[in-house]
């Protein structure tokens, strides 16, 4: 069980030593002499405004990094997992290339060198303000690609005026599309603009609301959505607009709409506000787990004048790998070819110029072709009505408006009625459509006035084949991740069968267990009762460079596994450690070979802060997967702890996995109360019962055990709070008897069929049958009660539906044949004491009062303390945040105590802080963690200790809102 502070998804640590040494080469290089390599990646601009400017005087600059996430292998049939995915991906790729940066520009803020600093990851940059000095010392770097200034952009000219109402809603055939019922319900519409004046009757009812539907990167309108120029309002309500002005002036009536403020009140954006714009439209709330991305993103806005700038090409990608197709005005520089636009112009932007309702080119159209980024390129893609545009206007008024800023909209209308219609459309297929379905115009075929030709929604409707189309339900994975069980006419089970277990070890190797030489902890291997055998090599596999942390033997030549890093597995890509990969061998032993599959995405569902990688894994016989993490684990409202383990029921598994959270064993009911007493290897034996192995020691009342044994539980009662269960007196597997001392179980697994045989491949038959569960099984005799032996008609029956271990595809069904019980001749005593085991159906008898184990006596209210809550919050200071936690100690009886002191360290990054308060007369104090860096999306503080008049019980903390596990509480930044 590693116990590294942080992921590789979360911002590194930093050996400071290292780090001192790094910035003196670094700095010492710059101060040298700028070099070609700093010139190189400064813009022009940039570096004669560095030569110029003052010392000590400071500049904003956009600092572009050189490495892209890689999004090309993001999937692309379940559009709230791909967008998870594509976040996750980026805001990765972005901690782990920025951290060193990062560091750099924390000291130099300290330093007074730097007065702002903020990460991005939508496009992997930072936007700095910094002396001179300092900006080329950033250019050095060699992940950075490029610094330029933070450009002032002009806002876009109000549309020109016009006269006449909406023949353009009729032209582009959306009515056609509304008679079909498709009016743009369920689909959300963004705009980047000006803003929109909220309130107009024909846009009010349709604004999606709540914190996550309006952004202003200016703070100038912080409180909800306002327009200034009515240009962002105009191009709004041709997307979805309604009839209170008499007449329809929306494509999509019944869209709901969310806005990003780009232009500030005196009609300019800046690069910085843009990416800004571009990050929040993925992540509105910035939790990846909420689906409120919008479906459709208009962009009437171009940087002014013609020509190639890729400065959002980074934005623009990321927003397609999310299924969002990137809407832009082609621009009003028209009048002569080659007058394309940026970003229009770039390649993963759709560009739409205009024309009037006769189908003639709008007159200031821009022209292709196009070459930015790209070999020369029709431009635009097609074109839409832009003249004499009757929409939305400030005050609740209506204005006639002409410019491609108008046709834009149009076509994103379009897209929220096709995506209704189709709502699993990848970026390819409503490119496609729009494409297919635009009717010719000019010169036969594409050309660089009219592109493709113009919008024709019915016909985009009429070209998607529906049969070709993803359906909203994820495909199944292939056969290869989903283990099939034995079926129920296989051998019978005998009756008392022989437990095999498989390991994987913490300890580097080589080395030898047993008679087993050359074992590694890239290893499985299989103890028979006596000795050991190579199951799996994982260096012949690709392991060698991790361990293999915890794991699960589904049969002969299947296997689940858990990796202790991070790695690359072939087309799979990057596995994280709080993964599970399938391994399918067709060969096993010595010579180990098969193939990788996804089985579990723990990013999908939850696993994804700091010390929530996979450290032990069992399947339960109803299809659950027991999951212990190596820290506490906060996943979707159920919070785990190291000691405890974790039942994630799955809907779906493999490379998309989802599925729900319960707490299935609390460790702190079953008296694991001490750090070493972390679960880092989990399996469920034939009888059903839980053998655990642990981190450290572990010693309760009936057994002690070291980090190389195993340890049997028999539970009569599961979940958070009410785990109830007995250790068994003896260890079933005793690790220094069989020649693992002072190595740790890292993982462990048990099948059932009998000792495996001395091969290369000790696995029992792939149809050996699993035994019938708890639920099912009868009880057997007690020693006062010899039953006569059954008649072959009082045989109780073996479920015919044996429960599915997960596949990627199904929830196993409990049996439905639920087992008859023997003949009144022949029904076995149960014993007066035993509780009964639950039916398929009912839920278990609690034990009799004869065999309830008497509970501790409590322990007096005067004795001891805890905490009894934690509680956090933050506050935005200028580029930097301030985060606050409020400790509530009360005492044994949940009386409030006074004048404790509360002990404890903040960490971020690679920095721990300690702070402390004392507590006051209703029991609570608040530390706080000022100047958290903007870049920090969270802190944490632990509490270390209680000290005052009682004694400090952390066994006892608890937080009965669950914002915290009573030790350690996580605030996130404003």
């Amino acid at each position: 069980m590693k116990r590294n502070l942080w992921k590789t998804r979360s911002l590194g640590t930093a050996v400071i030593a290292l780090l001192c040494a790094l910035l003196l080469l670094v700095t010492g290089s710059v101060r040298a002499g700028r070099s070609e390599t700093i010139d190189a990646k400064l813009s022009p601009t940039l570096q004669t405004q560095l030569r110029s400017q003052p010392q000590g005087e400071m500049t904003t600059v956009v600092v572009t990094m050189k490495e892209r996430a890689n999004l090309s292998n993001i999937p692309t049939f379940n559009r709230t997992i791909r967008i998870r995915r594509v976040i996750n991906a980026l805001q990765t790729t972005a901690n782990t290339t920025q951290e060193q940066i990062k560091n750099v520009l924390e000291t130099r803020r300290f330093e007074g060198r730097v007065s702002y600093a903020q990460s991005y990851w939508v496009f992997n940059g930072l936007v700095v303000t910094a002396t001179a000095d300092v900006i080329e010392e950033l250019a050095a770097f060699p992940q950075v690609e490029s610094v330029t200034e933070n450009r002032t952009i002009n806002g876009p000219a109000p549309l020109a005026a016009g006269s006449t109402p909406e023949v353009n809603i009729d032209l582009v055939n959306a009515p056609d599309l509304w008679a079909l019922g498709y009016t743009g319900q369920g689909i959300v519409v963004a705009t980047m603009d000006t803003g929109v004046y909220a309130s107009h009757t024909d846009l009010a009812a349709q604004y999606r609301g709540g914190s996550n539907s309006w952004f202003d990167p200016y703070n100038e309108f912080p409180d909800g959505p306002a327009d200034l120029s009515g240009h962002g309002t105009a191009t709004m309500g041709v997307m979805v607009g309604r009839d209170a002005g008499g007449t329809a002036i929306g494509i999509a009536p019944d869209a709901q709409w969310i806005a990003a403020r780009i232009f500030n009140n005196q009609g300019a954006a800046t690069d910085e506000a843009i990416h800004a714009s571009f990050q929040w439209l993925l992540d509105p709330d910035g939790n990846p787990n909420t689906a409120d991305t919008p479906h459709v993103v208009n962009n009437s806005w171009t940087l002014g004048f013609p020509g190639c700038d890729l400065t959002f090409q980074g934005d623009l990608q990321a927003l397609r790998a999310a299924g969002i197709l990137p809407i832009f005005a082609a621009g009003n520089m028209g009048g002569s070819s080659s007058t394309s636009t940026s970003p229009g112009n770039n390649p993963e932007a759709f560009a739409v110029g205009g024309t009037n309702n006769l189908d003639n080119l709008y007159a200031d159209s821009s022209q292709g072709p196009s070459t930015c980024g790209e070999p020369s390129t029709i431009f635009p893609e097609m074109v839409a009505p832009a003249v004499n545009i009757r929409s939305t206007d400030l005050f609740n008024l209506y204005a006639s408006n002409t410019g491609t800023s108008a046709a834009a909209p149009h076509v994103a209308g379009a897209l929220a009625l096709l995506l209704q219609a189709y709502p699993n459309l990848t970026v390819a297929e409503q490119e496609a459509a729009l494409i297919n379905g635009a009717v010719d115009l000019g010169s036969a075929g594409a050309d660089n006035l009219y592109g493709n030709g113009r919008l024709d929604i019915l016909a985009a409707y009429q070209s998607i084949n529906p049969n070709a189309t993803p359906t909203a339900t994820p495909l199944p994975p292939t056969a290869t991740n989903t283990p099939l069980p034995p079926t129920a006419t296989n051998t019978p089970i005998p009756p008392e069968p022989t437990i095999a277990y498989y390991f994987s070890l913490s300890n580097a190797g080589p080395y030898t267990v047993g008679t087993l030489a050359d074992v590694g902890s890239e290893d499985v291997i299989g103890f028979d009762g006596a000795d050991y055998v190579m199951i799996l090599d994982g260096s012949d596999i690709g392991l060698g460079s991790t361990n293999i942390d915890a794991l699960h033997v589904v049969d002969a030549d299947t296997f689940l596994l858990s990796l202790e890093d991070p790695i690359t597995l072939g087309a799979l890509g990057t596995v994280d450690d709080s993964d599970i990969v399938q391994f399918d061998a067709t060969s096993t032993g010595t010579v180990t070979s098969g193939a990788f599959s996804w089985y579990f995405d723990g990013s999908d569902v939850g696993l994804s802060n700091n010390g929530e990688d996979i450290d032990g894994l069992a399947v339960l016989a109803d299809g659950r997967l027991l999951i212990s993490t190596s820290s506490n684990a906060f996943v979707n409202g159920t919070v785990g702890r190291d000691e405890d383990l974790l039942a994630f029921t799955p809907t779906t598994l493999g490379e998309i996995t989802d599925g729900s959270w319960a707490v299935y064993f609390d460790g702190s009911n079953m008296a694991l109360d001490s750090s070493s007493e972390d679960i880092d290897a989990a399996a469920i034996a034939a009888n059903g019962d839980l053998h655990i192995s642990t981190w450290g020691s572990l010693d309760v009342t009936t057994i002690t055990a070291k980090d190389e044994d195993m340890v049997a539980v028999t539970l009569t009662n599961t979940g958070e709070n009410t785990t109830v269960g007995s250790y068994a007196a003896t260890l079933p597997f005793d690790g220094s008897l069989f020649s693992i001392g002072g190595n740790n179980v890292n993982g462990a697994s048990i099948l059932i069929g009998g000792a495996p045989a001395q091969t290369a491949t000790p696995l029992p038959p792939t149809n050996t049958p699993l035994p019938p569960t708890a639920t099912n099984t009868p009880l057997p005799p007690t020693a006062t009660s010899t039953p006569l032996p059954p008649t072959a008609t009082s045989t109780p029956l073996p479920p015919t539906n044996t429960p599915l271990p997960p596949t990627a595809t199904n929830t196993p069904l409990p049996p439905t044949n639920t087992p008859l019980p023997p003949t009144a001749t022949s029904t076995p005593l149960p014993p007066t004491n035993t509780p009964l085991p639950p039916t398929a159906t009912s839920t278990p008898l609690p034990p009799t009062p004869t065999n309830t184990p008497l509970p501790p006596t409590p322990t007096s209210a005067g004795t001891t303390m805890h905490i009894g809550d934690l509680d956090g919050s933050s506050i935005s200071a200028g580029f930097r945040w301030n985060a606050s936690v409020t400790a509530t100690v009360l005492d044994a009886g949940g009386g409030s105590v006074a004048n404790a002191t509360v002990v404890g360290t903040w960490t971020y990054g690679s920095r721990q802080i300690a702070d402390s308060c004392i507590t006051d007369a209703v029991g609570q104090c608040e530390v706080t963690f000022s100047d958290a860096p903007g870049w920090i999306p969270s802190v944490s503080f632990t509490i270390d200790d209680v000290t005052g008049a009682l004694t400090y019980n952390a066994a006892d903390n608890t937080d009965p809102d669950g914002d915290s596990d009573g030790v350690t509480i996580m605030v996130s930044r404003p």
